[in-house]
């Protein structure tokens, strides 16, 4: 399963079962955005035809300080990563 989050131009995907976070765009993206997105750790995948790195915390809050990817709706692309469950603390 796969959430994603639209933004001007494509979207982003938090892809599990590839445990990647994916940014797709319609078009190649411009030297700059390109750059921001390798100053953020993605990577260009062609397998996947995405720009990619690891799904984790780390990579949403990277997502964020892209200006070139921000959402459609104004949202913030921390909201695709879910809520953690906090683990329960053994009792004593």
């Amino acid at each position: 399963p796969a959430d994603s989050t639209k933004f001007p131009g494509g979207e982003i995907v938090r892809n599990l079962e590839a445990d990647r976070l994916q940014i797709l765009f319609d078009e190649k993206p411009d030297e700059d955005t390109r750059a921001a997105l390798k100053q953020n750790g993605f990577r260009w995948s062609p397998r996947y035809g995405a720009w990619q790195r690891q799904l984790s915390s780390n990579a949403i809050y990277a997502a964020r300080h892209i200006a070139a990817i921000r959402p459609i709706d104004g949202s913030d692309p921390i909201k695709i990563q879910p809520k953690r469950v906090p683990s329960r603390t053994p009792e004593r």
